[in-house]
């Protein structure tokens, strides 16, 4: 299919017409007067409601929203999926769950087997949000303790969503958003990346619950979460979930504050998190503007095989360039990157730009794709194979680096499996072309044109590798 067909075809199901057709474009070269939740009619989304849901209105009896989801959800007889009508549903506390007596266990809402999602009339209609300062005192001095070396992430969360194979689960149609919460004054003395305190305390934003399987569709969550670091305890996202099965589609995931608390929009939490998934697939979407880290995967330990992680036409940009606004917490992270994985990784068709200036060592340095060994000897297993057909890879910092794909591995099975059985890259999304071949490049960063030239290195005959 050309460019123009796909225009043309996308555009007429995106609802956005067949205005500005053009010939060497990508529609999913996705910013803010091109976003991928445009949308025609509610169908667009309401099409992938999986066969066999039961719809319900949310009730409109209480002025409260929580009192009328639990009214809608708790007064159904079986799981089911809920109606939002336009308006914006705010909740006011996290509410703790279960009976571990813990406060930072605890979400927005949580409605167990029976709350199978949302759907609502468009992502400038619909809104669910978190309000300011929602926190209680307990809540705050219990993240006040929270430890680095315990590895265990702060649970609190906009919402929780339970679901399996029998029941799935559906987003469609609305915006997730909540505003900043209450200042968190102090915190473990073993925090590391000079953290700085205070600053408003941090939480997930959505949490798809283990063994999830399920649909987003024109979605648009602008910082939902709330990050400070980019590894547990506080290392928070717009979207969480775990060994799951879930399909992603025309979903915006903005690490940035709404624009309804603050206009200028201050960044707070990274984009997407996803841990040991057995299948995530991500199609026409757009990842940008987070504060600290990136669409991040982690398998660490996992092991299983037969697992996907699969990224079709998807922007990625502005992924932890800002230094996190001087609070700290920074790592350079390349814009996607997976973590002790052995999966099956196919990227088609993407969009990366490598706008990160900024590096702590000549090793540091981001790239497009990463993928890394962390964890002990046990996570780094055998039989993942890194698949990438066609993509547009931008370096506006380092032109001569511009169109050349740019992986970053750290020492792995990745690379001493060989890129010849590993990685997989080839110059058309249709799998079509001549192999590209890696150059490892070990040197000062950037290369400069000449050494590019010398090695015999174009966009559309190789692949440039960092192991570092």
């Amino acid at each position: 299919m050309t460019r123009l067909r796909q225009r043309i075809s996308a555009n007429v199901f995106r609802g956005i017409g067949l205005v500005d057709v053009d010939l060497g474009a990508a529609y999913w070269d996705y910013s803010e007067t091109n976003l991928p939740t445009a949308y025609r009619t509610t169908n667009d989304w309401e099409s992938r409601i999986p066969a066999g849901t039961t719809r319900v209105n949310l009730s409109t009896a209480s002025s409260d929203f929580y009192t009328n989801l639990a009214a809608t959800v708790n007064g159904a007889s079986g799981p089911v999926l809920v109606n939002l009508p336009a308006g914006d549903f705010v909740l006011d506390q996290f509410r703790m769950i279960g009976a571990s007596g813990d406060p930072t266990y605890a979400f927005g809402f949580w409605f167990g087997s029976k709350f199978r999602g949302f759907t609502g009339q468009g992502y400038d209609k619909t809104f669910v949000s978190m309000k300011a300062n929602s926190m209680t005192q307990a809540q705050l001095d219990k993240l006040s303790t929270m430890r680095q070396d315990a590895f265990a992430p702060n649970q609190m969360g906009m919402m929780r969503i339970d679901s399996d194979a029998s029941n799935p689960f559906f987003m469609g149609g609305l915006t997730v958003r909540a505003a900043n919460q209450n200042m968190l004054t102090t915190i473990s003395s073993d925090i590391t990346g000079n953290v700085v305190v205070p600053q408003p305390a941090p939480h997930q934003g959505v949490v798809f619950y283990s063994g999830g399987k399920g649909v987003v569709s024109h979605v648009r969550f602008e910082g939902a979460g709330k990050a400070w670091m980019s590894q547990p305890p506080f290392e928070m996202a717009n979207v969480t979930s775990n060994r799951a099965r879930i399909s992603y589609y025309n979903c915006d995931f903005d690490g940035r504050l709404s624009a309804a608390y603050d206009s200028s929009r201050p960044r707070k939490c990274a984009p997407w998190m996803g841990n040991d998934e057995y299948e995530s697939r991500l199609f026409d979407s757009w990842m940008h503007h987070s504060n600290v880290s990136r669409y991040a995967a982690n398998d660490e330990g996992q092991g299983e095989s037969g697992r996907v992680y699969a990224i079709t036409r998807c922007k990625f940009e502005r992924i932890s360039d800002n230094l996190n606004d001087g609070k700290g917490g920074v790592t350079n992270a390349t814009p996607v990157g997976w973590e002790s994985t052995n999966a099956e990784l196919i990227v088609t068709d993407i969009i990366v730009s490598q706008d990160n200036p900024n590096s702590a060592a000549q090793g540091d340095r981001a790239q497009h794709l990463q993928i890394t060994h962390v964890g002990d000897s046990s996570s780094d297993t055998a039989g993942g194979r890194l698949r990438i057909y066609g993509g547009s890879f931008r370096q506006p910092l380092f032109p001569q680096l511009d169109g050349i794909l740019c992986l970053r591995l750290t020492p792995s099975r990745w690379v001493t499996d060989g890129y010849a059985n590993t990685v997989f890259v080839y110059p058309n999304a249709d799998g079509s072309g001549t192999r590209k071949q890696p150059w490892v490049y070990t040197g000062s960063w950037p290369p400069s044109a000449a050494q590019i030239a010398a090695a015999g290195v174009t966009k559309d005959t190789h692949y440039l590798v960092r192991n570092s």
